[in-house]
């Protein structure tokens, strides 16, 4: 069930995404799992507007309606159990407590899903259709939630009340009983675990740990022509040769040549980048759909941020920087597959950066969507106080400032209701900075990879 779920949210061209997300009525679509007696699969939908709240579930349901009845693609679902097998991992404490089995294979076969889902990978469409109709025919529960301070406050005030209802009814003999069976339920929770059980499983000590040793060159003025990471492009080359079954591609460019207008269109242009059709050099051209399906198919991970040292786990998001924000955007490729096929995987960067075509109506959904973000934002604190402080402490033409919340808000806004109108100006200012930051003296390629499977 995980799986078609991955299958129905996951993607940016997934059919509940494309229903939903692309269309504006909601800012994104996740997903939770509690897995309790029965497990409760529960669809998030970010920003829905006030009025349109109501058609959601009649909606999600015309979307799995639909699928169930002709729309499924088991090809893309192949690529969706692909990409589970890639991403995999699991914990295997709940293993070591509740196992009663000596057989190492059996354990093995437990804890590694990858087994199972290979099978998933060979299964027909008649499979997925009964678990998506077990989807569908099961109860079904509509939540809104409305922020209201005027709802907020009395529940507030009742939850006090019946607190101190309870404390009194209770009386001070009362809670001392309940302290007391609580500090016995964390002495016994507290017990550790027998020896048998960490010593059941062999893993590997420390002395088996091998350093991972770098082969760094450093090129500069390389022009890739045997094998082009970037076409013929000019451009600063550093190469790691390391111990790994992958490929780790990443483009350092320069934004410090552009304007303070131009600045204010790095976000969406860092966003559309990935969400763009694009022509090969053929000059055939391919939906944003198509690429979204292939980046899924080739690569394990693609984003684009801006700084050096930028992660969203850590409290980064789309308007945020990392380590020397004035300057740097990078867009990052780990392609999954390697050997031969690793030249046309690397062939992604030159389609991201080069390729891609703007469109007014995919410009319009990606402005309109980022701007509902903001508003998202908005309600956290701690990102607020970030925002505030690099507006007092950057200069105007930073990237920090251009980016902020506070400013991409009202211009984001504006640019969605302005679009398709004021296409020709958006598409000349994304092309602008393109040429900027792709000159060979702003543009640095890092790869890091075994180079004998490059050969």
């Amino acid at each position: 069930m995980d799986i078609l779920i991955a299958y129905l949210v996951a993607s940016p061209i997934s059919p509940v995404q494309t229903a939903f997300v692309a269309t504006g009525e909601a800012s994104g679509v996740t997903l939770t799992k509690s897995g309790n007696v029965q497990t409760v699969y529960c669809f998030n939908f970010e920003n829905v507007p006030t009025h349109g709240q109501e058609g959601v579930g009649p909606k999600l349901r015309k979307v799995l309606e639909e699928e169930y009845n002709g729309k499924f693609n088991p090809e893309r679902m192949e690529m969706v159990v692909g990409r589970c097998c890639q991403e995999d991992t699991i914990a295997v404490i709940s293993d070591f407590i509740y196992s009663f089995s000596n057989d190492l294979l059996t354990f093995d076969r437990r804890i590694n899903r990858f087994y199972t889902l290979e099978q998933f990978g060979s299964q027909p469409a008649r499979f997925w259709l009964k678990m998506l109709k077990t989807l569908l025919d099961s109860n079904w529960a509509l939540v809104y939630a409305v922020p209201s301070k005027e709802t907020g406050d009395p529940h507030d005030v009742e939850d006090e009340e019946r607190q101190t209802e309870i404390l009194e009814k209770m009386g001070p003999e009362g809670c001392k009983k309940l302290g007391a069976r609580l500090k016995a339920a964390i002495k016994i929770q507290a017990k550790p675990p027998p020896p048998q059980m960490l010593s059941f499983i062999k893993t590997p000590s420390i002395g088996s740990i091998a350093i991972n040793f770098l082969r760094f060159l450093r090129i500069f003025g390389y022009r890739a022509t045997r094998q082009p990471l970037v076409g013929d492009t000019l451009c600063n080359l550093y190469l790691d040769d390391m111990n790994t079954n992958y490929v780790y591609l990443t483009v350092l460019m320069d934004t410090a040549e552009l304007t303070l207008e131009e600045k204010k269109y790095l976000v969406l242009f860092a966003e559309a980048l990935l969400e763009a059709p694009y022509v090969d050099n053929s000059q055939r051209f391919y939906s944003y759909e198509a690429m979204i399906a292939g980046l899924s198919r080739d690569v394990l991970k693609y984003e684009t941020f801006f700084g050096i040292d930028w992660d969203r786990g850590k409290g980064g998001n789309r308007f945020s920087c990392g380590i020397s924000p004035l300057r740097f955007l990078q867009p990052i490729l780990h392609p999954i597959s390697n050997g031969d096929e690793t030249c046309q995987r690397r062939q992604w960067m030159q389609i991201l950066l080069w390729n891609t075509k703007w469109q007014p109506d995919r410009l319009k959904n990606i402005a309109t969507r980022l701007a509902s973000e903001v508003t998202t934002l908005l309600d956290h604190g701690p990102m607020m106080v970030a925002a505030m402080n690099g507006e007092s402490l950057y200069s105007m033409n930073s990237n920090l400032r251009a980016m902020s919340l506070v400013r991409q808000q009202v211009f984001l806004e504006r640019l969605g209701a302005e679009l398709p109108k004021s296409f020709k100006k958006v598409a000349k200012m994304l092309e602008a900075i393109r040429m900027v930051v792709l000159r060979p003296e702003n543009t640095t390629v890092h790869v890091a990879t075994r180079l004998e499977k490059m050969e």
